[in-house]
């Protein structure tokens, strides 16, 4: 989860009772001409290295100026770590001999607890101490002996809170010239830090659809002109070309494309070169997402609160009833039962911004891919009938009504403790639960989200779904009666805040959907409104326009006028994220910057070329949409799949409270890379480090590898709206064309394309765009044009041509669906979607058809289809010339 400070340490971290106390401090001179092994110990470069928070009632902050460290404590707090100033960049080497040695005043006399530990674990300390302090500079100086394994991040804190039980007035703590340094290293044994040689031939480590394009990156010292793609046998099936070298930016690297396309056969690979040796192991399949989605959609029950989790069903995270107390609302002392929902990220909080987003994206990945998503991602509900995803999605609204309330229809922004627990299972956390005030954009997420939960359930569960629905509208009639409001966290809570500036984007997307879910006039007239000031985009938690435009787009009745604006914002959006992609080897549109929840981003901008291809259609929208999803199982600059238990290299050490007290769970997308350096752990270790390359998997790490429920949703939408999972055989390739008869040739009997008798048209209208020449692009629009409906299932369209050249030749599927203007609004259909070259006596040709029994009907929408042809070497296609196309229906010849 985005937090808007350093992550609180742990509350065990820093514990009351001390360690190895510092009795009498040395001599100063010891440390004269040693080496101060702590970064930015004299704070001349602000505050590289330095964190600091506040917990457990402590309130005040903390200045990095001057050349010093200056914190102003407006309230101690009930515990000595109420407000704790930190510094993690050193080292402490098992057998060293170590002096730590620090300056401190303070405006008013008190006592400062100080001390090196261990980051984790038990917390034990190295060094601890306590010091006397006044408005006279004094020197701490205080020896120990590194007994412990080597630890490569202690924490130094200095504890700010309240020592002895004593409430102090304001007053401010200055903290200068801190260092750690080693007075003997004769005792020293370990071998120092081993080098990790990096991975210089870069691909996605799961792998790829057979029909998909197939990019890889090369980098280092790179001196070859040619890659083999290597099969597990050891035969290798293609020798590709390594193009010209480019600097990319973001990595601070040459980099070194190479395409093996034409590689389709589903098997195991591998990627060679004579100087850089030999990639990760990827397969190539129709399933090869399969297993991801599942893992993926699995994560939320993982999440689940409120419940037990049976060791059957959650394996190593399983844990007992968690956080069912009742809750206690802010500034009040009304108490309301909050239990269940999801468990946000690498803590236990339930956020409802953090919920919408998540919610939004499952409904939207299971309405434009039903085909994805099984009951079978074994969870207690599995086998009912009701694919997982929805039962999921049922639970979390279930909760979300919780958070509404009851009397006025304002939605509570979250419920969390005071602040974050310390490393355990979330029944371990038993701290009393506070729901956070109402807020507008709570409550305009909560009115969208409800309002698709209507239209997701009205058809399996109306008293759930109309439940929904009231819910929706009541939140509505709230949001119209305020004004907008920034969101911070109240004073004495410092869990994530979900910090917002504006709620312009929550009211859009909230009218968007009640519009789409009623019909009524006045959610239609306030979207037209927003729309008419700003057409609002973004997939994020804190910009949710672009599911307010999915909604609109699909609502009956919809302004034209708004409708042509929305998609023209889009297609601009997109073209420029597209334009941006192209220029980075590794695929995305960052151009060297990279922001907290970064994969998050590159997911949505992959799902946004989609959107953008649905009313625009361009096969580089999809083509380059998939390359996002490439990046994130491994075509990166650190040539890491972010997701656990998927690639030869993922994450194991993630900023996740359960994995770190029993091990990370498969399917599980990490934030990823953060060139903002927003934790102790990056300031430290990444200050040197290429933007692209801004990543560690380490635990203490959250602002790179935390996990969160949105960003897994991300992933679930990405992998459901560019159909990368669903039916096999997505994308039908075509059989070769040699001359002669080959497999789709009609011999003898009726041919298609000859003299066959042409029935009366039932209704059915095709219209086809040809493009290209080397690679030659279609899209083919199918409609209904009279009051009978049309069966899609019975309906095949060849496209005949002829060409000078006798290559073989293959087809593609890119993308097929249906956009309607009625429920379900979009039907996924590049599964049931079929590409069949052949010959009969009037030449070549392609033939659509479709596996799908689809019902079509006048004026109800469209159905699309982008395929693709090209010589089997990608040479240009010679001699081409279109001749005809003939349409059939229920095998009888209308067109």
């Amino acid at each position: 989860m985005r937090k808007a400070f350093a992550m609180i340490a742990l509350a065990a971290m820093v514990m009351s009772s001390m360690g190895t106390t510092v009795m009498a401090a040395p001599s100063a001179s010891i440390v004269n001409g040693k080496q101060n092994i702590v970064i930015n110990g004299n704070f001349n470069e602000g505050d590289l290295a330095w964190a600091h928070f506040t917990c457990e009632n402590g309130e005040g902050d903390v200045t990095y100026t001057n050349g010093a460290a200056k914190a102003t404590i407006t309230n101690t707090g009930d515990v000595n770590y109420s407000l704790q100033v930190y510094n993690e960049g050193f080292t402490l080497h098992k057998g060293g001999k170590y002096a730590l040695k620090f300056d401190i005043t303070s405006s008013i006399p008190r006592q400062v607890d100080y001390r090196i530990q261990l980051n984790g674990g038990d917390y034990r300390g190295y060094i601890d101490g306590r010091v006397d302090t006044n408005s006279t500079t004094q020197t701490v100086i205080g020896e120990f002996t590194m007994k412990d394994d080597t630890d490569k991040v202690p924490r130094l804190a200095f504890n700010l809170g309240k020592v002895n039980e004593k409430d102090l007035p304001e007053h401010t703590v200055t903290i200068d010239n801190v260092g750690v340094y080693l007075l003997d290293g004769s005792g020293i044994t370990d071998d120092g830090e081993v080098e990790v040689k990096e991975q210089n031939i870069i691909l996605n480590q799961v792998g790829y659809l057979p029909n998909d394009s197939k990019r890889v990156v090369f980098r280092g010292d790179v001196k070859d002109t040619e890659f083999k793609v290597v099969r597990a046998d050891g035969k290798t099936v293609y020798t590709g070309k390594i193009g010209a070298g480019s600097f990319n930016a973001g990595a601070q690297e040459t980099t070194h494309i190479g395409d093996f396309s034409s590689v389709t056969t589903p098997g195991t690979y591998k990627i060679t070169t004579d100087s850089l040796g030999e990639s990760y192991t990827f397969k190539i399949d129709e399933d090869v997402y399969k297993d991801v989605l599942k893992d993926a959609v699995r994560m939320f029950y993982l999440q689940r609160c409120g419940e037990e989790l049976p060791e059957k069903y959650a394996g190593n995270m399983h844990h007992p009833t968690c956080h069912t107390t009742m809750a206690t609302i802010y500034g009040t002392n009304e108490k309301i039962d909050v239990s269940g929902g999801w468990h946000d990220a690498g803590d236990y909080g339930r956020y409802v911004v953090a919920t919408s987003k998540t919610v939004g994206d499952l409904i939207t990945a299971y309405n434009v891919n039903p085909a994805a998503f099984g009951d079978d991602t074994n969870i207690p509900e599995s086998g009912n009938g009701t694919p997982d995803i929805l039962d999921e999605v049922k639970g979390q609204l279930k909760w979300l009504f919780k958070m509404q309330n009851k009397s006025n229809g304002g939605v509570y922004h979250k419920v969390t403790c005071k602040d974050f627990p310390s490393y355990v299972m979330p029944n371990e956390e038993t701290a009393p639960l506070i729901v956070c005030p109402i807020s507008t954009t709570a409550t305009g997420d909560f009115a969208a989200v409800m309002a698709m939960g209507y239209e997701t359930f009205k058809d399996t569960d109306t008293k759930f779904a109309n439940e929904c629905l009231a819910a929706a509208e009541k939140a509505w009639d709230y949001l119209v009666q305020q004004p907008s409001q920034i969101v911070t966290n109240p004073s004495g809570i410092v869990t994530g805040e979900y910090g917002d500036k504006k709620d312009a984007d929550e009211r859009y997307w909230a009218a968007a959907e009640l519009f789409k879910a009623t019909g009524k006039s006045k959610y239609n007239d306030a979207f037209k409104k927003l729309a008419g000031q700003n057409i609002e985009t973004g997939y994020d938690w804190q910009s949710v326009g672009s599911f307010g435009n999915d909604a609109y787009l699909a609502a009956k009745g919809a302004d034209s006028a708004i409708v042509e604006k929305i998609k023209g914002q889009i297609k601009k959006d997109a073209d420029k994220v597209l334009a941006a992609t192209k220029e980075d080897a590794y695929g995305t549109a960052n151009e060297g910057v990279f922001y907290w929840g970064s994969n998050m981003a590159i997911l949505n901008d992959a799902i946004y070329m989609q959107a953008a291809n649905a009313i625009a259609p361009n096969n580089e929208y999809i083509d380059y949409a998939k390359e996002h999803v490439n990046y994130c199982f491994g075509k990166n600059a650190l040539a890491m799949s972010f997701v656990t238990g998927y690639g030869s290299k993922y994450p194991e050490k993630l900023h996740h409270r359960p994995s770190m007290v029993r091990g990370a769970a498969p399917g599980m997308i990490a934030g990823g890379v953060n060139s903002q350096l927003e934790d102790s752990r990056a300031k430290v270790f990444l200050r040197d480090v290429a933007p692209a390359k801004c990543y560690l998997d380490d635990p203490e790490s959250y602002s790179t590898n935390e996990v969160d429920i949105y960003w897994n949703s991300a992933l679930v939408h990405a992998l459901a709206r560019l159909d990368l999972v669903g039916k096999a055989s997505q994308g039908n390739q075509g059989e070769n064309q040699q001359g002669g008869n080959q497999q789709g040739e009609n011999q003898g009997g009726n041919q298609q394309g000859g003299s066959q008798e042409v029935t009366q048209n039932p209704g059915l209208d095709v219209k086809l765009n040809t493009t290209g020449n080397s690679i030659v692009n279609q899209t083919y629009e199918i409609k209904a044009t009279s009051q009978n409906a049309i069966d899609l299932s019975k309906v095949a369209v060849k496209y005949y041509f002829t060409k000078s050249d006798s290559k073989n030749m293959k087809c593609w599927i890119d993308c097929s669906d249906a956009q309607l203007n009625v429920a379900p609004w979009y039907v996924a259909l590049t599964g049931n979607t079929n590409g069949k070259l052949g010959k009969d006596s009037k030449g070549n040709y392609l033939e659509i058809s479709f596996d799908k029994a689809m019902e079509l009907k006048q004026n109800e929408g469209t159905v699309k289809v982008q395929a693709r042809i090209t010589n089997e070497d990608w040479s240009d296609i010679s001699g081409f010339e279109e001749v005809n196309t003939v349409v059939t229906y229920d095998g009888k010849v209308i067109k």
